[in-house]
């Protein structure tokens, strides 16, 4: 039996309100922006995912690093080696309050299509202590963020060092095989 992706929902939104006391009058001005990118299962086509891999809480110690390759060494829930081939959506978390998550900059086959050069580093600044801090990546476009085998796809996660406590770190992938 086959696993298959048959929904898959990424969702952001922000609601804030900007407001001005002046004299008589407070004026406000609204935002409420929500996006959300749905995907099928399938491959080849705008909007279609046939896999993800979830890496659950996982720790850095002080200076670590780890290199996450996506073709050919990540496993699903079923034990089957994910080859990603196109890459649909992706969810950093950074649970740790002192530490910074740095993703990217791999010494060698980069995976980097959200970066301008290969050696590009992002970064997941600490969390609050009530909300883990994160940042998602979507490309529903029927090129996704490619992933060459042996070539560009190792992404690099590593510890931030700003502090000596090991860093709690969660990702999610969503992609075509």
């Amino acid at each position: 039996m086959a696993v298959a992706v048959t929904t898959c929902t990424m969702t952001g939104s922000l609601k804030s309100t900007l407001v001005e006391v002046l004299g008589l009058t407070t004026p406000d001005e609204a935002l409420n922006l929500s996006l959300q990118m749905k995907l099928t299962n399938g491959t080849g086509a705008e909007e279609v995912a046939n896999q993800m891999w979830v890496g659950q809480k996982r720790t850095l110690a002080n200076g670590a690093s780890e290199n996450l390759d996506l073709y050919g060494v990540l496993t699903n829930f079923r034990g089957q080696v994910v080859n990603f081939k196109i890459i649909r959506g992706l969810i950093i978390v950074n649970y740790s309050t002192v530490s910074s998550l740095l993703y990217g900059g791999a010494a060698s086959n980069q995976w980097h299509p959200m970066f301008v050069e290969a050696t590009g580093v992002g970064i997941v600044r600490p969390a609050s202590t009530n909300y883990p801090a994160w940042i998602e990546i979507a490309a529903p476009d029927v090129n996704g963020l490619p992933v060459v085998a042996g070539t560009a796809d190792i992404l690099k996660m590593a510890h931030g060092s700003e502090d000596s406590a090991d860093l709690i770190y969660g990702i999610a992938i969503v992609g075509e095989v």
